[in-house]
């Protein structure tokens, strides 16, 4: 039944949809090179969700070789973590506002720049206020890929396939995650294997009093060696 004030037209695609009135005007979207590109540019465009989701995930396994690496206290350690989770909450309400006044596809090569110098920052750190400093840029890129990919895909979608194009994002958020656990299982494995083979597991001359310490070949060799003296001594004859 149709409404008296609104006849339909014939030839109209009906509001099965849900689409706006200048939607239902567009020409139906057929296969071609203009597809194609779309498929493209959702899939760079992507990379954010990606890096959100293996930045937010991959420090999960680098905490204990990371400590014992910088020589760094518990407390020092909470702050490297969630410095990057403070951080994407500031990236998210930033990011939002600068997309709208600036532009989505600058603010989204903004962020491709802060998690290449972030990245470089935590990989290169040589000390606690570096590697803060890194962990602080991957947040505000994290929180603004959060914000800004979405809103650029379904701006960038034609209505037809833009449930499959913004669902690109998600797909890659957890395809990050799957990818930093899947690294911090090699680091463990490559850590084990180097502390069982005896190699040197800190730059620093101390051991940070963590309960992680009991982990560092130098520790546990002085520990051995101090423990085999005592006994020496004990069994000495006086």
């Amino acid at each position: 039944m149709s409404c008296p004030d609104h006849p339909r037209d014939e030839g109209v695609i009906p509001w099965a949809h849900g689409a706006s009135a200048s939607e239902i005007s567009l020409p139906p979207l057929t296969p071609g090179p203009h597809r194609k590109r779309i498929g493209l540019i959702s899939i760079v465009a992507c990379f954010g969700g990606l890096l959100f989701g293996y930045d937010t995930g991959v420090s999960n396994g680098a905490e204990r070789p990371m400590q014992i690496e910088l020589g760094l206290s518990d407390l020092q350690l909470g702050l490297v973590i969630s410095s990057l989770v403070f951080a994407a909450a500031i990236g998210a309400v930033l990011g939002g506002r600068l997309s709208d006044s600036w532009g989505r596809r600058k603010t989204i090569i903004l962020l491709a720049v802060l998690f290449f110098v972030g990245t470089l920052f935590v990989v290169l750190s040589p000390n606690y206020a570096v590697l803060v400093l890194g962990r602080v840029m991957l947040g505000l890129g994290v929180g603004g890929a959060s914000t800004v990919v979405p809103v650029y895909l379904a701006e960038l979608a034609p209505f037809e396939i833009r449930g499959s194009i913004t669902g690109r994002n998600e797909l890659a958020i957890v395809s990050g995650q799957l990818l930093a656990f899947t690294m911090n299982v090699i680091i463990n494995i490559v850590w084990a294997t180097t502390t069982a083979s005896g190699g040197s597991c800190s730059r620093s001359a101390r051991c940070p009093r963590s309960p992680c310490s009991s982990a560092c070949c130098g520790c546990r060799s002085r520990r051995a060696g101090s423990s085999t003296s005592g006994a020496t001594t004990t069994l000495s004859p006086s």
